[in-house]
């Protein structure tokens, strides 16, 4: 007794045969995987100045990231540069009127639908009298 052997495709065609094979479904794209840092975690600004932290995100897939702050006192901006795998500094400048005191700053960083939140303090110092 011998053995035949039989295409897949073929035998799926012959037990199916208004069957027609389809490509496979897209899954929905949910970003690279990643880890973020913030780099000094409790930076100092004084009123009147600006000041700058790094966020270093890991990750072994190329990506563009989108950066969000929040935390900051409303007439503090910030600079976000674009941001990649890597090391990106990010400036805040903080106007002489704004309040002195300790901000928890959250940094969130995302790319598709995946996203990191990093917490850190930022103090604002008064600015000296002038003499």
């Amino acid at each position: 007794m011998s053995t035949v052997m039989i295409p897949a495709l073929f035998l799926l065609q012959l037990l199916f045969p208004f069957a027609t094979p389809t490509a496979p479904q897209s899954h929905p794209i949910y970003g690279p995987a990643f880890s973020l840092d913030v780099s000094p975690t409790r930076p100092v600004m004084v009123q009147g100045s600006s000041t700058a932290f790094n966020i270093i995100i890991h990750s072994d897939e190329p990506a563009s990231f989108r950066v969000k702050i929040e935390g900051v006192p409303r007439s503090v901006t910030a600079e976000i540069p674009q941001v990649r795998p890597g090391v990106s500094t990010i400036v805040l400048h903080c106007p002489p009127g704004t309040p002195t005191g300790t901000y928890a700053i959250q940094v969130t960083a995302a790319a598709g639908k995946n996203q990191q939140t990093q917490t850190f303090a930022l103090d604002i110092k008064p600015s000296r009298p002038k003499q």
